[in-house]
C-alpha cells in the first residue's frame, strides 16, 4: 500500500509529508503569533500533540500542485497562493458549517471573501509554497527516506493510526464542548468522560478560537441556555 504512488509520489512520502507539515505549521504559527502580538498560545488543531491537519494538508497539496513548477518560481508562487487560499476557504467553511466556530477572520483584511481568506494570507501562502518547495522539501525528503523496510511500515500504520484517533477523540471533545453551551448536562458515559478529560477551559487552552467563537457570538462559558434553565429553576425553588 504504502508504495503506491500519486502524482509521482508514493504513499509513504507523501504521508509522512502530512505528518510533517502538521508539525511544522503549528510550529511556525506559533512563532509568527508571538511575534506580531506577543503572546504564545496553541495553535494545534487536535487535542492530543502538536498537530494541524490544515498545514499537512497544505503541505501535501503544495508538494502535488507545485513541484511541477519547480523550474518556474513565479509561476510556483502564483499557483501556490490559489492552492492555500482555496485549502484555508474550504477548512474554513467546513469548520462553521459543522462545529459553528471560525480559526480565522479575515473580515478586517483589505480584498477579503466571507472573511475567510485575503490578499495578504494569499501572499504569505505564495511564499511559504516557494520556501517548501526550494528549501523544506528537500530536507524533509531525506529524513522521509531513513523511515523505510518493515520499521518503517509499522511506524507508517502506527502514526496513521494514532492521527485517525486523533481526530475522532478532537472531533469529539469540540461537539460536546459545543453541546455543553445547550446542554451542559451529559447524558452517556461519554459525554460525562468528555466532559471530565476536556472541559471548557482545557479546549479553549488547545483551540484558542474556541473561546473567540463563544464570546462573538455571546456563548461565554457557564452562560448557555442549559445553565440559565438551572440557574431559572433554582431561583424558583427558592
Amino acid at each position: 500500500m504504502w508504495q503506491k504512488k500519486i502524482g509521482g509520489f508514493s504513499l509513504h512520502d507523501l504521508f509522512w509529508t502530512f505528518v510533517a507539515g502538521c508539525m511544522i505549521g503549528v510550529f511556525v504559527e506559533q512563532v509568527f503569533v508571538y511575534v506580531a502580538v506577543g503572546v504564545m498560545e496553541s495553535r494545534a488543531g487536535l487535542v492530543v500533540g502538536p498537530f494541524n491537519p490544515i498545514y499537512g494538508v497544505g503541505a501535501v497539496v503544495m508538494l502535488l500542485c507545485l513541484y511541477r513548477f519547480k523550474r518556474w518560481p513565479a509561476l510556483l508562487m502564483a499557483v501556490s497562493a490559489l492552492c492555500g487560499s482555496a485549502i484555508e476557504y474550504v477548512f474554513s467553511f467546513c469548520e462553521e458549517t459543522f462545529f459553528g466556530t471560525r480559526s480565522w477572520d479575515y473580515s478586517n483584511e483589505p480584498f477579503n471573501l466571507n472573511g475567510r481568506i485575503c490578499l495578504k494570507y494569499a501572499f504569505y501562502w505564495a511564499v511559504l509554497g516557494a520556501l517548501f518547495i526550494y528549501c523544506i522539501y528537500p530536507a524533509l525528503s531525506k529524513l522521509i527516506g531513513i523511515i523505510r523496510g518493515n520499521v518503517g511500515e509499522i511506524l507508517s500504520w502506527t502514526m496513521l493510526i494514532f492521527l485517525i484517533v486523533d481526530m475522532i477523540l478532537s472531533a469529539a471533545a469540540v461537539a460536546r464542548y459545543k453541546q455543553r453551551y445547550f446542554d451542559p448536562t451529559p447524558h452517556s458515559i461519554v459525554d460525562q468522560i468528555l466532559d471530565d478529560t476536556y472541559p471548557d477551559r482545557k479546549i479553549e487552552e488547545i483551540f484558542p478560537s474556541m473561546k473567540k467563537s463563544r464570546e462573538q457570538f455571546g456563548l461565554m462559558e457557564g452562560e448557555g441556555p442549559g445553565k440559565r434553565e438551572e440557574a431559572s429553576e433554582a431561583s424558583k425553588a427558592a
